[in-house]
């Protein structure tokens, strides 16, 4: 089921009964993290520093979230300051902010009145109370006084992902930064696919502009206002089609059904930008090549991934021709004297895997991060 649009409907669209309800099912939800331990296997271990060129600290895991009377949101933004203002996009406005004990803090004040607003912030309220981990943004708390959909995170230093892809970046991302990206991504999506324990977290909206960075690199996956919650054991649920173009995954776009393989396939995009450097849609292309996938031609990529698929001690010359293959695909940017050829081959293939056509073909976040974590 999407995430609060159940209580949505049960409040009869009534603004103030819906509000309320926000407040009241997150004692619900919380109670479900506290009967849990909070850190699972994947080492979520307490509040380091989220940045330790910024030092500043990780909001301590298992604690609820604060509800904020509006004018603590205002002294913390100073008055919503034009200096504070972040991003500015469909779903409203990001400013950052300082709480009354020097946390940094990011502020998202949704617009008002949309029935839309109402269900993405009941879902981003629910899922980050519910699953907390150190590769997803950690919501701080939230504020619904005199009607307003205000949300408070822990502020990620160093902006998204898509910013460090941008062509327009004058200082392109090296290769070891772009693979603990890489790597520090796909560990929150496995979390939430794998490890959350009230179930499968689908994010439906997984892309560069929705994962953050620290000034060390390190990944943390946000917005999810799209995020539907599955049951273990449930299978596809048929829904209306959400999402960006370029990263939607075909079966969903032609049923609509979606399960966690979705996301796969959005990250195996994902990872081709992080090696490529090009959007996955790119409308100034030439048809057949906007879409990355087809710029990688599939002749070539069914080469590379049978090359990247042979074992190593199966032929001598398999290491240095998919290295060569690789290479190809790689940004013209990066410094190749940077580039682990290891990793590269292995990020190629967890890539073709993903994207792979047939949802039952596509790796588990598991497997995605087995395979990044590899070295020689």
């Amino acid at each position: 089921m999407l995430l609060g649009s159940k209580l949505h409907q049960e409040a009869g669209g009534n603004e103030e009964a819906f509000l309320k309800d926000v407040v009241s099912d997150l004692d619900r939800c919380f109670s479900v993290v506290e009967n849990h331990e909070a850190k699972g296997a994947s080492g979520n271990q307490g509040a380091a520093p989220l940045c330790h060129l910024c030092n500043n600290k990780s909001p301590r895991f298992g604690t609820q979230p604060i509800v904020f009377s509006f004018s603590k949101i205002e002294e913390a933004t100073n008055k919503f300051s034009k200096e504070n203002l972040v991003a500015e996009g469909g779903f409203g406005f990001v400013y950052k902010g300082v709480l009354s004990d020097g946390q940094l803090v990011a502020v998202k004040q949704h617009k008002l009145a949309s029935r839309q607003g109402d269900r993405e912030f009941k879902a981003e309220v629910e899922v980050l109370s519910s699953a907390q981990h150190r590769n997803l943004v950690t919501l701080i708390g939230y504020c619904t006084e005199g009607g307003r959909r205000i949300l408070v995170y822990e502020f990620v230093c160093n902006g998204s992902l898509n910013k460090h892809l941008s062509r327009k970046n004058p200082k392109p991302l090296d290769w070891p930064s772009r693979q603990n990206i890489a790597l520090g991504a796909a560990r929150g999506l496995r979390y939430l696919h794998e490890e959350c324990r009230i179930g499968c977290i689908v994010h439906r909206d997984v892309r560069p502009n929705n994962i953050l960075v620290t000034h060390d690199f390190t990944a943390l996956v946000g917005d999810f206002g799209l995020a539907r919650w599955q049951a273990r054991g449930d299978t596809a649920e048929q829904t209306r089609v959400i999402g960006t173009i370029g990263y939607v995954a075909p079966e969903y776009a032609e049923t609509g059904q979606i399960t966690e393989k979705a996301d796969v396939y959005s990250f195996g995009l994902v990872l081709l930008e992080i090696i490529t450097g090009r959007p996955a849609f790119d409308s100034y292309q030439q048809p057949g090549q906007q879409h990355l996938p087809d710029w990688v031609s599939f002749s070539f990529s069914s080469l590379l991934l049978r090359l990247c698929l042979i074992t190593f001690t199966d032929c001598q010359a398999t290491p240095f021709l998919a290295a060569r293959a690789a290479h190809e695909l790689l940004d013209e940017r990066i410094d190749e004297s940077s580039v682990d050829e290891y990793e590269l081959i292995n990020m190629v293939t967890a890539a073709s895997l993903c994207i792979q056509k047939d949802p039952s073909k596509r790796p588990k976040m598991t497997q995605v991060c087995s395979s990044l974590a590899v070295t020689l």
